[in-house]
């Protein structure tokens, strides 16, 4: 789909269902949607409660089984994630900068919930950085890794 109406719209409401779920800042400059079931997601970048960077990804290609949707199941067969950074970090007080995304996506009670099937993602000129806040030693501070 080229109708940039449409795919603003779905931008929209993707960001919208985001922040409202978590309470946190998230952009996304543009979606493209293929055929019903690849999608492209570009610039997306999201912040924390404390409106701290936590994910930067230049673009994330996805493709999803139409056959699993009719049968009320969300299977994705590929992720491609492209320029990604990620940053993790333990507070003073032990607990994590992406608690507030644990929380806002862990269901409060059992329910009947489609399967959620992820058999491969790809990183490219992906980094992830830890800091640990809650231990005062300088060796024990930050800790960083780079997929390429």
């Amino acid at each position: 789909m080229s109708n940039n109406k449409i795919q603003n719209f779905v931008v929209d409401k993707i960001t919208e269902y985001l922040e409202e779920k978590t309470g946190a800042e998230f952009e996304i400059e543009h979606v493209a949607i293929k055929f019903f079931n690849n999608f492209a997601l570009y610039s997306i970048e999201a912040s924390d409660l404390n409106n701290q960077k936590i994910l930067s990804i230049d673009n994330l290609n996805a493709e999803i089984s139409l056959l699993s949707l009719l049968k009320g199941d969300i299977h994705i067969e590929s992720i491609t994630a492209n320029d990604l950074d990620a940053y993790l970090y333990t507070n003073t007080d032990g607990s994590l900068n992406i608690q507030f995304l644990i929380d806002a996506f862990t269901p409060q009670k059992k329910r009947e919930t489609p399967n959620l099937i992820f058999p491969l993602i790809t990183l490219n000129n992906a980094s992830f950085k830890y800091n640990n806040y809650q231990n005062s030693h300088p060796k024990n501070k930050t800790k960083s890794w780079l997929f390429d």
